[in-house]
């Protein structure tokens, strides 16, 4: 037997209210579409589920012992569906995301309260990750989304651009930087830098090999707010996407570096495949227009 919910809904109707005209306008449906699907329902089982009159409709002994059975089919499905909803709910009501610590602890915060105004019901959740680990987490499913500056494709992950973020020197505040500077004025500076393998540092280091500087000895750090750390401290001039003179919380003046102006794709990744949460793409456009603003 191939039996659908629809037949099951048509035949309980009929035989709740004993009248084809009646249920038909309780579900909705022709009296002839109705009768059509209870005939279908009663080829399916073989018997017949009706005594018809002119008058009256009575279940037939079939069809009462099957009246309870599709009662409880009926009520079971009704039950998973709204436990589905309420899932899917609870999903939509969260959002968690994956960043570096330097973006959960500068733009996150900012982004998370913008997003608050017009999505007050939506909870999200950070997870300050160091960067080699935001993509197996996005993989795993335990994230909805990762940002960050990721160079490479990965298999299984879903990468969109979502703006570009220009390369800045940094220095000691005390320095006070002119509005840019070009690549060719950091010729023998002292440097700090991010470690090598990390994508950021090996943008940083080819264009610096332009200008025969690209494997100096210099201090090299893990995370970007040891870096600024260590510029505030004077140790040396650093290079940084945008995104680190939005913390504030240093005391180091930056400059756009020029000649060329060269820039980061920021990135949102997600799993292939996997539905994308509905809160998603408006935070996405909040956290891009965060890292947009200009710092005065």
């Amino acid at each position: 037997m191939n039996i659908t919910t629809r037949q099951l809904r048509a035949f309980t109707a009929v035989a709740r209210l004993g009248s084809f005209t009646r249920a038909a306008q309780q579900i909705h449906m022709t009296q002839a579409g109705l009768s059509g699907i209870v005939r279908e329902l009663e080829t399916q089982v073989g018997q017949r589920l009706f005594d018809r009159t002119t008058r009256t409709v009575t279940l037939t002994a079939s069809g009462a012992a099957l009246l309870p059975i599709a009662t409880q089919v009926l009520q079971s499905l009704d039950g998973a569906s709204a436990i589905l909803d309420n899932i899917g709910s609870a999903e939509r009501r969260t959002l968690t995301v994956a960043t570096t610590p330097m973006l959960s602890s500068t733009v996150l915060p900012g982004a998370i309260r913008a997003f608050a105004v017009t999505h007050p019901y939506v909870s999200v959740n950070i997870r300050d990750l160091d960067r080699s680990e935001i993509q197996g987490q996005v993989d795993a499913g335990h994230v909805d989304a990762g940002f960050g500056v990721f160079l490479g494709a990965a298999v299984g992950i879903d990468r969109v651009p979502l703006l570009k973020l220009p390369l800045l020197l940094a220095a000691p505040e005390e320095e006070k930087l002119p509005t840019s500077v070009s690549w060719k004025k950091l010729k023998g500076a002292k440097l700090v830098a991010l470690a090598v393998d990390n994508p950021v540092q090996r943008v940083i280091d080819e264009q610096l090999g332009r200008i025969g500087q690209a494997n100096e000895e210099r201090p090299c750090v893990n995370n970007f707010n040891t870096l600024l750390a260590m510029v505030e401290a004077a140790f040396g001039w650093a290079i940084v996407p945008s995104f680190a003179r939005l913390g504030g919380r240093y005391k180091v003046s930056f400059a756009e570096l020029t000649g060329p102006r060269i820039s980061l794709d920021f990135y949102q990744i997600t799993k292939k495949g996997r539905s994308v949460n509905p809160a998603l793409g408006e935070f996405s456009t909040t956290l891009k227009r965060i890292l947009s603003t200009p710092v005065s």
